[in-house]
């Protein structure tokens, strides 16, 4: 039982630093996108 909710935790927990960190590059390209854009 424990090894099951370890290996869950682990699925969850990578999943969720992808998401994360998915954003965080989103987020970034949007910053830069509109710096761009308010500039010229």
């Amino acid at each position: 039982m424990f090894w099951i909710g370890l290996l869950i935790g682990i699925i969850i927990g990578a999943n969720v630093s992808l998401i994360l960190y998915a954003l965080i590059i989103a987020g970034r390209r949007a910053d830069e996108h509109f710096n761009e854009s308010t500039f010229k």
